[in-house]
């Protein structure tokens, strides 16, 4: 199975984009799989019928030649049935669409004519076409049709891949967690009923990607070590592609000898792939390099992938450019990719990247007009990504609401119409007559209830959505905070070095060297980050104070940022220390505090985070209010 993964997407929007494309190649590697796994071709017209409607079928060569048998057989709705779906895995929508609205009336007009099993991969087909158009209703609709149909006909393995359906169609809009429920229930099926690895593959694939565009590499690496494990020997290009995706994971959480193991194993895996895996891993191999900062060895290695017309390959060569030096190389390379990246505006992450080695670049050639312009607009476009990437997850929290808001309509109409069904029987027998009131007393109650326990859970939703909005804006501000102190200090930096090279105004200087000083305390700004931490972590501050009264200021600052899972680089640039001082600072601390050596404080702090008013951790008291209408 090859799962492609992308380095350096900034926001979870672009990061669902590529997705899109990592999906695409899972499902063609492992139509290859399944056409290898089928030994001999089917022979009647319901052995072809059945085997393109098994699970995880999704080969169209193979159709070919099956479509004109079924159609010298004369079964036309089978004939019709295959037909549509070699249509949809061959893109041609309009066509398949078409032939759809042939076949369904006929299923509607005679549903009692078909098996269970023909009305599921009706529905199975109808989720396809929906998902390839991006019709998420529509997808969802008639993936859970096929889905309970399919389970009535014993058929768990193809049960499970109607979810699959919709978790793929999930990641592809975005919503990750409606992603995440639909593959892991698809995934349980196929573990409790395939018998081989290549009918689950593709679950696992998809859970890894999702966990991964969610943040959470440790449980994506889980999922793809996994993949390598159970990967068997006539798959080479799964267990490559793994190997590759495992060493950027392990890029993302800077665990960099980790990372250099997978990519050098996958370069002595590929001496003979002619595909570019090789490329790519040495491609990881110069990234680690140049993190570690070996930037002569990268250098080396970026130069045998240089040919390929790769925009974030030639953003690496631009930055090593940069940290070797090489000012000029690496502004004529940055600048020609902005430009042209510019044209195009495909990945605004390499954009942001961009921008922000042509300002670094810039400043070190004291060129501050020109610095301060790429800085303006990288803000401008990380601005605007979060500004979609926000409007995005509202417009979700506005479809769940409304489709809410129909179940309930859908559900009041089903009351209606039993109540009307009950009206029309016998009422001459009073039990009769006290069973039609006690049911509707049940059904109004049934409703009564459902209706306040969705708007209960609206309003945890909306509450979960405000928690998380105001956690963006806390990380917004820390990061903030250090991108201005480290700004500050190259400034200060630099007026230290032009003090010392030039004899003129050196008290002008000296007056610029202390103000920037004051600034980097940054007091007006520690106020803000304060105020949003007090609010994203409700009743830490007073729990601090109340069970460690004497406690200095700094002291509580670095409680926060360690509370905030911040590295020692980033509390040294928000507390304007070195990163020794950091390390110190936390031992101190932890005398403090009364911890032992081997207690680690940030797991101490993280257990002091309650509600201050329940003594109850704040999700559970979101979930608590849900119980209290039980």
């Amino acid at each position: 199975m090859v799962i492609y993964k992308f380095k350096g997407l900034t926001s979870p929007f672009l990061r669902v984009e590529a997705a899109r494309f990592t999906l695409i190649v899972i499902l063609s590697t492992l139509s290859v799989g399944v056409v290898k796994a089928q030994q001999t071709s089917p022979r009647s017209s319901e052995d072809i019928y059945n085997a393109v409607f098994s699970s995880n079928f999704n080969s169209p060569d193979s159709l070919s030649n099956w479509i004109n048998r079924l159609n010298q057989d004369d079964n036309q709705i089978k004939f019709k049935s295959v037909h549509v779906y070699y249509l949809i895995l061959s893109n041609q929508l309009d066509s398949a669409g078409a032939l759809l609205n042939q076949i369904t009336p006929i299923f509607d007009k005679n549903p009692k004519s078909f098996a269970k099993v023909d009305h599921a991969r009706l529905y199975f087909v109808w989720a396809r076409y929906a998902r390839k158009a991006y019709d998420e209703k529509l997808c969802e609709a008639y993936s859970l049709k096929a889905y309970e149909f399919f389970i009535a006909a014993n058929d768990e393995l193809m049960a499970a891949a109607s979810l699959q359906i919709l978790g793929g169609l999930m990641v592809q809009l975005g919503n990750l967690p409606k992603a995440l429920d639909y593959t892991s229930k698809a995934l349980r099926l196929k573990k409790e009923n395939a018998t081989e690895f290549i009918h689950f593959q593709k679950e696992l694939g998809t859970i890894a990607i999702i966990y991964d565009l969610m943040g959470l590499y440790d449980k994506a690496l889980q999922y793809y070590k996994e993949i390598l494990t159970l990967t068997p020997k006539e798959d080479p290009g799964s267990f490559l592609t793994t190997l590759n995706n495992i060493g950027v994971l392990y890029e993302n959480l800077e665990q960099l000898d980790s990372a250099y193991y997978y990519f050098d194993l996958l370069e002595k895996s590929a001496d003979n792939d002619p595909g570019g895996i090789k490329q790519m891993a040495i491609f990881g191999k110069a990234r680690v390099l140049n993190l570690r900062g070996d930037y002569n060895a990268a250098h080396k290695l970026l130069s045998q992938v240089s040919k390929r017309d790769d925009r974030q390959i030639n953003y690496w060569r631009a930055k090593n450019y940069l940290d070797m030096g090489e000012l000029n190389k690496a502004l004529l390379l940055a600048k020609r990719e902005y430009y042209e990246e510019l044209n195009s505006t495909n990945r605004r992450d390499v954009l942001i990247k961009l921008l922000d080695l042509l300002s670094t670049a810039y400043t070190i050639k004291k060129q501050y007009d020109s610095a301060l312009f790429f800085k303006k607009n990288q803000y401008i476009i990380a601005d605007s990504l979060f500004r979609k990437d926000a409007q995005r997850k509202l417009s979700n929290l506005y479809i769940e609401i409304e489709t809410m808001d129909k179940q309930i309509e859908i559900d009041r109409l089903n009351a209606e119409k039993e109540v009307n069904a009950l009206r029309n029987r016998n009422l001459r027998i009073v039990i009769i007559f006290g069973l039609i009131a006690a049911l509707m007393t049940i059904v109004a109650g049934v409703l009564f209830y459902r209706n306040r326990m969705k708007k209960q859970l609206l309003n945890n939703a909306a509450l979960n959505f405000t928690i998380e909005q105001k956690s963006r804006d806390l990380h917004h501000q820390a990061l903030r905070m250090i991108q201005i102190n480290n700004h500050l200090g190259e400034i200060e930096d630099q007026l230290r070095k032009l003090k010392k090279e030039s004899s003129e105004s050196p008290q002008e200087i000296q007056r610029l060297l202390a103000s920037i000083s004051l600034n980097k305390n940054l007091e007006k700004e520690w106020e803000n980050f304060s105020d949003y931490f007090s609010l994203v972590h409700e009743g830490f501050s007073e729990i601090i104070e109340s069970k460690f009264p004497n406690l200095s200021i700094n002291e509580k600052r670095l409680i926060v940022l360690v509370r905030m899972n911040l590295t020692n680089r980033e509390v040294a640039s928000l507390l304007n220390i070195e990163i020794s001082s950091v390390k110190m600072a936390k031992y101190r601390l932890k005398r403090k505090l009364d911890l032992a050596e081997d207690q680690d404080l940030a797991q101490f702090l993280q257990s002091l985070q309650i509600d201050s008013n329940s003594g109850k951790p704040i999700k559970e008291k979101v979930f608590l209010n849900s119980l209290s209408l039980l």
